[in-house]
């Protein structure tokens, strides 16, 4: 939300300290694939985790 009110993409939260700052300034850069892999494989993991419970529930009612 603080990103669509600023107009700025570059927002993120400093780890150290937990205040709101402009990464581009701290020197921080985190490019779009490493996004997309990091949601690709949460993605996958999810469905992988859904498949094994249907399973585990399949079995308990035979």
């Amino acid at each position: 939300m603080a990103q669509a009110n600023t107009k700025s993409f570059s927002l993120g939260v400093n780890a150290e300290n937990g205040e709101l700052v402009r990464m581009k300034e701290l020197g921080v850069f985190d490019p779009l694939s490493a996004n997309l892999l990091a949601l690709t494989a949460a993605c996958e993991v999810n469905i992988q985790l859904l498949k094994v419970n249907i399973i585990i529930i399949s079995k308990s009612n035979i």
